[in-house]
């Protein structure tokens, strides 16, 4: 089953287009010593009502056309419709007499900067990340690249992030026989009939599946619900529509025992069949097999948070997309493995600092034992990424991460499954399919390698790439 990304989204983030509405200021007038000094002036744009005034070469203010004649209004000298996008830089945004009009704080649309729109709807300042060599997301300054992260740039080449994040270094190429996967040079794949990956496998024992609790979760929020009070107050004034969530009853709704996601532990120690798979370092022998994740309890919460959706923005959600994901919910994501499948892969979340450490949150603290994470990581991708599979081992590593004000997040996935170059080299019920190895840069291809695999499951790791990329 092919999964659809992104039941719903709250808001679409438009992104700030650079269009120049000042006019040049550099030039002043100076009198020779011999002649008395005068004052001199500097001709700026403005508005004369609805009426732009601009400089002419002389530096003298000249009227224009009248703005309210084509339905638009003037600011800083120039006329704007309410669908145009403003320059925020220029004319300069702290100077009180420049009034920049904006609706959403954040990230310009360079990437570069940061911009924080006032109450009356006009931007109060700006940041410029470039200045210092990092780039803006998730409305914060950050690396351009995490210092010492390595990326395949191709199937036998890599890069390493500099020392200082601002960019990445030369390409360097792997060596004879090796291909690149995670950022690190591994032997190139081979073919092997008898491969302990992917056989048969199958799990009995109370521990093949997992549960979180909704309490789980609210509890391991820390002091986070103690917020909720503030939440209307920390709003900003573009979604004020938010404002009347009932924060609390929706926490509520949450925070009980009934409330249970039900999970595959894929590395259960009740797996059988797959004795004799040695994981490689940062990894974890598993099994894939038949499972389904399942959310019981949800009913109440889930329609108050559709509810609240439509109530935002009625076309977010259609009558089939609402059903979609009522019946998701209801029957459960279900994976597909015929007579289970022996791999070794590493899951590994983290968060930590910003708001994770202010408010002491744990829910994706792998450090705190009792974190729901730790539920679902199993291995070290630190140490995964660079390991080589088991002998006829295809290896896939899939990294993310958020920079933000408010934290920073890291996934890694990776896993080993069997090589394969066409499906005759796959047991029964299996193919060889090209499975994306690793999460392309924006502009990059991604590389894909063939593996042996059920394809009714393909699509989630496909749209985990993919999920990764966005």
């Amino acid at each position: 089953m092919k999964m659809k990304r992104n039941f719903f989204a709250l808001a679409a983030m438009a992104a700030l287009s650079l269009s120049l509405v000042a006019c040049d200021d550099d030039s002043n007038d100076t009198n020779t010593p011999s002649e008395p000094s005068e004052p001199t002036t500097t001709c700026k744009a403005t508005c004369n009502g609805t009426i732009p005034m601009t400089c002419d070469a002389s530096g003298n203010l000249v009227a224009g056309t009248d703005c309210a004649q084509s339905g638009k209004s003037c600011i800083n000298g120039a006329c704007y419709g309410s669908g145009d996008q403003i320059d925020p830089n220029k004319p300069n945004p702290n100077e009180p007499t420049d009034k920049v009009p904006c609706t959403t704080s954040g990230c310009d649309s360079t990437g570069t900067k940061i911009i924080t729109c006032g109450a009356d709807g006009f931007v109060v300042s700006t940041e410029d990340c470039g200045a210092n060599g990092k780039v803006c997301r998730a409305g914060a300054c950050v690396n351009f690249c995490q210092p010492k992260a390595r990326r395949c740039a191709g199937d036998t080449s890599y890069k390493v992030c500099n020392d200082d994040g601002k960019a990445w270094s030369a390409v360097q190429n792997c060596g004879a026989n090796e291909e690149c996967s995670g950022g690190y040079c591994n032997p190139k794949a081979e073919v092997k009939a008898d491969s302990v990956l992917g056989v048969a496998c199958s799990c009995t024992g109370a521990d093949c599946s997992f549960t979180i609790t909704g309490k789980e979760i609210v509890t391991s929020l820390g002091t986070a619900p103690s917020m909720i009070p503030m939440i209307s107050s920390l709003i900003p004034a573009d979604l004020a529509e938010l404002k009347d969530i009932d924060f609390k009853g929706l926490l509520d709704k949450l925070n009980s025992d009934s409330f249970i996601i039900t999970a595959p532990n894929f590395f259960s120690k009740s797996n059988k069949g797959c004795e004799a798979v040695t994981a490689p370092a940062g990894m974890t022998v598993g099994c894939l097999r038949d499972a389904k994740i399942t959310v019981t309890g949800a009913d109440e919460l889930l329609n108050a948070i559709l509810g609240i959706v439509k109530g935002i923005d009625p076309t977010l959600i259609d009558a089939e997309l609402e059903k979609y994901v009522k019946d998701t919910v209801a029957s459960g994501i279900e994976f597909k493995s015929k007579d289970g499948y022996c791999l070794t892969a590493a899951i590994d979340i983290d968060g930590q600092g910003g708001m994770l450490d202010t408010l002491g949150i744990t829910t994706i603290k792998k450090s705190d034992p009792n974190s729901p994470v730790n539920k679902i990581n199993t291995g070290d991708h630190s140490k995964a990424q660079s390991a080589a599979c088991p002998a006829g081992g295809q290896k896939y590593s899939y990294t993310t991460g958020v920079e933000s004000a408010y934290a920073n997040i890291a996934v890694g996935f990776d896993m080993c499954l069997k090589a394969c170059a066409n499906d005759s080299d796959c047991r029964e019920g299996y193919k060889c399919i090209d499975i994306p190895a690793e999460v392309p840069e924006e502009g990059e291809t991604a590389i894909s390698r063939k593996g042996c695999f059920d394809p009714t499951t393909i699509d989630y790791f496909t749209e985990m790439s993919e999920g990764f990329k966005d």
